[in-house]
């Protein structure tokens, strides 16, 4: 246990953090404490709880924006639910004023909470002198917010320039313009001229022009341009957000990402979304990278016990329960064995043969033939006095540290691929229009 603990540690020692050095110190003598008490399944609960922490932290994002401008659209995209599916936001709209309450949009299992609040600027909610901003900020309860997500369909006005303001010298928060419906902008004719001639990113940067002369001094890495089309894919017929690069959605995500308050926070937000862009799947990706060494740990710990086949079912224990947390967290859809894995109670003989199965179509022959190689040698060392067991130490740690490591690597290449798909091109063939958006 002392030689792993030196392992693990120079492991986190490679951050140059003091404070994760520490907390991870603590950790691992829970694990073991946890170990002594409860056993296998006590330390699985434990780590898995330690890994899903972020589950508890308070995030509020208010988006707000008039009726039809598409922020139940955009609450929809960064909660996964496509229009139809249960539990979504109702995207249909109308020309009256409709939002004059808040909507609240919980993530499933976790304290991250989408408000939808009404836009600023008409008769009802004026925000252009002292008292109507008071009179706002106390109905909606703006200090309650992270971040705000200012969403028009068209022009911005005014009254959205002094909301921002408010939000970053008032309330000490972070705000971003988004502009919807895009990809309908682009149709037309002046801007189809200047398409053809110098490309969308000209477009991209006279629309932001555009904006900017109402906003003035904004920021304009705070404008984003997205789409809200909804496509269907070439190869399976699903139907996905519009993930286009030209559009700036993935650009949104990090804005709302790195302005959070608190590291907490920022986790708390990434990890509570699916697959909705690149940049939350590759730092998702990280994170979950980060609760490995713990697991690892674990797996050490066991395979310094000198009884057979002990460390081996430790680890396919290991594998199962972090199977399913990467499976959940990505929104993956991966190979036949990994579903029937996740999905499947089954019996013992039949979650080790989906496991065996799913390493080698998921992560490759060479990969299973290293893991089982490593068990099998690290079975055998146990025979030896002494030296098997502090060997057994080292190959149970790094063999469960590389298996999760490509365990992760294979989720993430996956979702990448999922949101870089080929679309159909055929517009006529769109399960949803522009218009119901």
């Amino acid at each position: 246990l002392n030689c792993l603990i030196i392992v693990a540690q120079n492991e986190t020692e490679e951050q140059n953090n003091l404070e994760a050095q520490k907390q991870f110190l603590i950790k691992q003598q829970n694990i073991k404490s946890v170990f002594d008490e409860k056993g296998l399944d006590g330390v699985i609960h434990y780590v898995t709880e330690l890994s899903e922490e972020w589950k508890k932290q308070k995030v509020s994002i208010a988006l707000v924006g008039q009726s039809g401008s598409g922020k139940s659209t955009l609450i929809n995209r960064f909660r996964s639910l496509l229009p139809d599916d249960e539990g979504a936001a109702d995207v249909a709209g109308g020309i009256r004023e409709c939002t004059i309450e808040i909507d609240e949009y919980t993530m499933k299992d976790t304290n991250v909470i989408y408000y939808d609040l009404p836009g600023v600027g008409t008769r009802r909610f004026p925000f252009h002198d002292e008292p109507s901003q008071l009179a706002y900020t106390k109905k909606f309860e703006l200090e309650i917010y992270d971040c705000f997500i200012i969403v028009v369909r068209g022009r911005f006005t005014e009254d959205d320039w002094n909301l921002a303001r408010y939000i970053s010298e008032r309330l000490k928060r972070s705000y971003s313009f988004v502009l919807t419906h895009v990809d309908v902008m682009r149709q037309d004719f002046k801007y189809r001229k200047y398409e053809k001639t110098y490309g969308f990113s000209y477009v991209k940067d006279k629309i932001r022009e555009d904006i900017r002369y109402v906003l003035r001094d904004a920021n304009p890495d705070k404008i984003f341009l997205i789409s809200n089309q909804i496509i269907e894919l070439e190869e399976s017929g699903d139907y996905v957000y519009d993930n286009n690069p030209e559009y700036e959605f993935d650009r949104l995500v990090q804005q709302i990402h790195r302005g959070m308050a608190t590291n907490k926070k920022a986790e708390a937000f990434i990890m509570s979304t699916k697959s909705i862009s690149e940049h939350a799947i590759r730092v998702k990706a990280d994170v979950l990278r980060s609760y490995v060494k713990y697991w690892s740990f674990f797996s050490g710990a066991a395979g310094s016990i000198p009884l057979p086949l002990v460390s081996t079912g430790i680890d396919l224990s290991i594998f199962m329960s972090n199977a399913r947390i990467y499976y959940n967290s990505f929104g993956s859809k991966g190979s036949d064995a990994l579903k029937k894995l996740i999905l499947d109670e089954g019996t013992l003989e039949e979650q080790i043969d989906h496991i065996l199965t799913a390493i080698s179509s998921s992560l490759g022959a060479k990969m299973m033939a290293g893991v089982a190689g490593a068990m099998l040698f690290e079975e055998t060392l146990k025979f030896i006095p002494l030296v098997g067991s502090v060997a057994g130490v080292g190959l149970s740690y790094a063999a469960t540290s590389n298996l999760l490591h490509s365990l992760i690597d294979y989720f993430e290449h996956d979702a990448l691929l999922m949101i870089k798909a080929k679309v159909i091109t055929d517009d006529s063939s769109s399960k949803f229009r522009h218009d119901d958006l």
